[in-house]
């Protein structure tokens, strides 16, 4: 955010590079306001960051074998190898209660054809 900006690009940058040895390190101002460009992210090479350079668009990590990208004011991830972006928990819940929806229709209509079945067993047909 603007008031951790400082704290984000020098004190933590220092700290993650030269203390911690962080081996990636990534930025990023949802609403563009004071990184150009508003992703960045770092790699550490031989003791200190150098860029991370962008893949169409998207930086890549090596140590999560994704790529981060920005979507107007959302970070997204995006899965190189299937090339397709991770959903956001939202977007599996959505998933999810879709499948739940169809599971339980495909539940009823197999009850349905069970009665039907019993029924007809019953009946002699």
């Amino acid at each position: 955010s603007r008031t951790t900006r400082e704290e984000d690009v020098d004190d933590k940058f220092t700290i993650y590079q030269d203390q911690l040895k962080v081996p990636e390190y990534f930025l990023f101002d949802p609403l563009g306001d004071y990184l150009d460009p508003p992703l960045r992210g770092y790699r550490l090479k031989h003791g200190k960051y150098a860029p991370i350079r962008p893949v169409k668009g998207r930086l890549p990590s090596a140590e999560m074998g994704l790529h981060l990208e920005r979507l107007k004011s959302t970070l997204r991830l995006f899965d190189p190898q299937t090339n397709r972006r991770l959903p956001t928990p939202a977007e599996r819940i959505v998933r999810t209660e879709a499948a739940l929806e169809r599971t339980e229709a495909e539940n009823e209509r197999l009850r349905r054809e069970v009665e039907e079945l019993r029924r007809k067993l019953k009946n002699g047909h």
